[in-house]
């Protein structure tokens, strides 16, 4: 049994990540089967490779797909006949209400034409309506994902990053403007509190400060902001721009990765470290994996706004401020609810099942609009709260 997972959309790590969760789902309800994934050239494809049950990755470029169509190499790499192949549409779902489809956009949407005018299969439909899919073709939810990572970031951390526990690696921001993340005073106020409550802790914090070959890159901070935190704090330590293998080994090194929302935090989780996420702007945190997690969510109701609120729309060009759940006033109040659950995290008292019920509890307790919260695989049990609601 051949089966495609066709993940061709944006770049961040994060959806990269969805690729490779459904993949380990189908490869172990279907111990026969050949997983083989298709992803964008612009993603960290790369994450493949630590992936021992994928057969062979697929690595399609959206603007070759733009240009050349069915005789583009990025197509013509690609077998056509699969027993099953898992697109990615929500592209199609997404772009019936964009004003405008730009270029990218519309590489996603021909190749996926493409595929389904050429492909031979004998089943071909959504991943993200599993509930859809054969019956002779099984899925199991939930099924965690451990990246292998190779031997050199491994050591590479050994020989450069060497502090004892407590660690803690931190990415102050993801690839969105400025507005949607903690300014830099935000985060002193943060680490100091942390530092207060936590004796001996070293914190790193990591990033990337230039996009390359069109990937996501953390640009919310100046070098200049950057360079006074780590002045600011001895046990502080840069661990900006030391390559993506090298970031992943380090989290994985590290007893707790903290970050606001962010593809990158996803991979956390599949490596086995807790991620306490400093939650609000567009999207919830939908990226559970059987590791521990807390989220410290804003209070706000209309969260998360989904990309539709009025605070997403290019709010730091329009308005020069952050969205009001990361404003410095609110974000000053999470401090000690950040500090608790990062203590006990590190202290390992949060094991992943009662993570998961205390996430559920805070969502409702908050009066959040439920149906907004869409986890991977339903890992945190919402689907049954929300047909009740119906």
């Amino acid at each position: 049994m051949k089966i495609l997972i066709n993940h061709i959309y944006y770049s961040p790590v994060g959806h990269v990540l969805e690729a490779l969760k459904f993949s380990k789902g189908f490869f172990n309800a279907n111990k026969s089967a050949e997983i083989h994934v298709a992803l964008s050239s612009d993603s960290p494809h790369e994450l493949t490779k630590a992936c021992p049950w994928i057969k062979k990755t697929y690595v399609v470029d959206k603007f070759d797909i733009l240009k050349n169509g069915k005789n583009s190499e990025s197509f013509k790499q690609i077998p056509k006949k699969w027993d099953y192949v898992l697109h990615d549409l929500r592209i199609i779902w997404e772009t019936k209400e964009m004003e405008t489809i730009y270029r990218e956009e519309q590489g996603m949407l021909n190749y996926y034409k493409l595929c389904q005018e050429n492909f031979k299969v004998k089943w071909q439909g959504s991943e993200w309506s599993i509930n859809e899919i054969p019956k002779e073709l099984k899925y199991k939810k939930n099924s965690k994902i451990k990246l292998e990572l190779p031997k050199e970031p491994i050591n590479f951390i050994k020989e450069n990053f060497h502090q004892k526990s407590p660690k803690i690696c931190m990415m102050l921001a993801g690839s969105a403007g400025f507005a949607y993340y903690p300014s830099i005073k935000t985060w002193e106020k943060i680490i100091n509190a942390l530092n207060e409550k936590i004796p001996n802790l070293t914190i790193y914090i990591t990033g990337i400060t230039k996009s390359e070959k069109g990937r996501t890159s953390t640009q919310a901070y100046s070098e200049k902001e950057l360079e006074y935190l780590f002045k600011k704090f001895d046990n502080v330590v840069n661990a900006y721009n030391i390559g993506l293998w090298n970031q992943i080994a380090l989290v994985q090194n590290s007893d707790l990765f903290i970050s606001p929302h962010t593809g990158f935090a996803f991979l956390a989780p599949c490596v086995n470290t807790p991620w306490l996420a400093i939650s609000g702007g567009d999207w919830p945190e939908y990226f559970f994996n059987d590791v521990p997690f807390y989220s410290v969510l804003p209070d706000d109701k209309k969260y998360p706004y989904c990309g539709q609120g009025k605070w997403t729309k290019h709010l730091e060009i329009e308005h020069k401020k952050r969205i009001p759940t990361m404003s410095s006033g609110k974000i000053d109040k999470k401090i000690p609810e950040i500090v608790k659950y990062a203590n006990i995290l590190i202290e390992k008292k949060l094991p992943y099942k009662k993570a998961v019920s205390l996430h559920v509890k805070n969502i409702l307790r908050k009066g959040y609009n439920i149906r907004k919260f869409g986890p991977f695989d339903d890992a945190l049990g919402l689907d049954k709260l929300k047909a009740k609601l119906k």
